[in-house]
């Protein structure tokens, strides 16, 4: 507006008002919750939840620095009412032993959701099922940033693990800053069907494979009976010390893999049924993924293992003391392009292409050396275009 008639605009921006709610001048948590209701409840005394608890929509939940929020349950402790939105959780420390630290309901429909700051244990009790520190279930716009998740997840019941984006769709996910750790959970991050998200800068380590030969990813993008996990990016990760494969994308499309670190991963998986790697991507309809600029070293298979997918670039990346090969192409994968990489101290081959009637591979520009066998090996492969390696 333009109170002065001068032609100069001004902007009035009024801030959100909240009022502050303690917990300590209620009985009990969930009390002080529904009487915070839209506004802002500050924790400020040690408090232990027995059953659980549930946030009410536009609420901010926050903790005094020094307290404790101790949950002993064999439910979730802290649920998100379903279709809630703006509900803001924000530096809790959440101990104890329970089945999901904070959680939505299945197909919750819930929006604006923000959980930051926190430092989260002990979800290990297959009580709710789908165990882990984090649980969400059919959301969108969601940040979840700058938390601490360690050693959550059943492990070999049914414990998915820190940090879980369940089946329903699951859309505009911000997952950046994280610390996951484990020495139980099956996943470190794991999103199915979800699609418009970016999974950056976080820190994994430590996932189990289970009782079988899949599992113990790092982090992971999976779509849920046909359905498509489309346009994420997961970029500027690092992912340590996983049994299974340290960022595993299936039936992906239009995703970007770029500037991750992923050492000492696939140290149990085999690459038998499933791809295993510091980097997989696997079949069905995968395609239009781009693997490029990341650092893959001393795999327990191989550096990046691509199958069944099409129109895949693996491009830049550099991949040394794989146990396998540097770069395996397996299944049907048609439109590969592999090029511009470094690869060295492979134990078997620098880049294998080992399926017949793949479609226009491109094998070039790459720099290979020190494996135990050959550099680039075809094995029947059609139409296949190899030039310029060194």
């Amino acid at each position: 507006y333009d109170p002065a008639g001068t032609g100069a605009v001004a902007t009035t921006v009024q801030a959100e008002l909240r009022k502050t709610f303690y917990s300590s001048n209620y009985s009990t948590l969930q009390e002080a919750l529904t009487a915070a209701t839209g506004n802002e409840l500050v924790i400020d005394a040690n408090t232990t939840i027995t059953s659980q608890v549930t946030i009410p929509t536009g609420t901010r939940v926050t903790q005094r620095k020094g307290t404790t929020l101790t949950a002993n349950t064999s439910e979730i402790a802290l649920l998100i009412a379903t279709s809630a939105t703006n509900v803001d959780i924000d530096g809790l420390i959440i101990a104890g032993t329970h089945s999901r630290s904070i959680s939505t309901a299945f197909t919750s429909g819930c929006s604006n959701i923000r959980i930051r700051n926190c430092i989260i244990s002990g979800a290990t009790l297959a009580g709710a099922g789908y165990t882990s520190g984090i649980f969400m279930d059919g959301v969108s716009n969601v940040w979840v940033e700058n938390n601490r998740v360690k050693d959550c997840g059943a492990g070999i019941a049914s414990g998915y693990g820190g940090i879980t984006f369940y089946v329903s769709a699951n859309t505009f996910l911000h997952i950046t800053g994280n610390r996951v750790e484990s020495s139980v959970a099956l996943f470190g991050i794991a999103c199915f069907a979800t699609s418009f998200s970016e999974i950056t800068g976080n820190t994994v380590s430590g996932m189990k494979t289970g009782t079988g030969d899949n599992n113990g990813y790092g982090i992971m993008l999976y779509d849920n009976a046909g359905s498509i996990t489309n346009q994420n990016v997961v970029s500027n990760n690092v992912v340590a010390s996983t049994e299974g494969s340290g960022i595993y994308v299936v039936s992906a499309a239009n995703t970007t893999i770029t500037g991750n670190i992923c050492k000492f991963n696939s140290l149990v998986q085999t690459d038998v049924t499933l791809p295993s790697a510091g980097i997989s991507v696997n079949g069905p309809n995968s395609s239009g993924i781009t693997i490029s600029g990341n650092t893959v070293k001393s795999s327990g298979q191989n550096g990046i293992s691509i199958s069944a997918s099409d129109i895949v670039a693996c491009t830049g990346n550099s991949i040394s003391n794989s146990a396998q090969h540097g770069i395996h192409l397996r299944g049907a994968s048609n439109y590969a392009t592999v090029s511009g990489n470094t690869i060295l101290s492979s134990g078997v081959y620098g880049v294998y292409d080992d399926v017949a009637a793949k479609l226009a591979t491109v094998i070039n520009g790459n720099s290979i050396y020190g494996s135990v066998s050959y550099g680039v090996i075809l094995n029947g492969s059609a139409g296949a275009c190899v030039s310029g390696n060194s």
